[in-house]
């Protein structure tokens, strides 16, 4: 991932939060948990690819990929059960 679409993603971050606070809403930080996950990723040599590890969740350095919406969709899901718990599905539909 080139230092310009790091520093694209970021801003854009730092926006959706701004936002967010802004507008009351939860605020779910994407950027930073795709972050770690490389940064972990990494500590572990599981790096392959050419952006650096990102390309595990971000197919073309910015927009996810099958991987990269797993973890929206885990910070959503988590966002969701401690903001409003009785929305969780207890048992996932079959």
């Amino acid at each position: 991932m080139d230092v310009i679409n790091r520093g694209f993603s970021h801003a854009y971050a730092q926006m959706a939060k701004r936002v967010a606070t802004e507008v009351g809403a939860p605020y779910v930080d994407v950027f930073a948990e795709i972050q770690a996950r490389v940064k972990q990723d990494r500590a572990n040599g599981n790096v392959t690819g050419e952006y650096d590890g990102y390309d595990k969740y971000l197919g073309d350095g910015i927009h996810p990929n099958f991987h990269g919406n797993l973890v929206i969709y885990e910070l959503i899901m988590s966002t969701i059960g401690s903001k409003w718990p009785e929305l969780v599905l207890q048992t996932p539909p079959s």
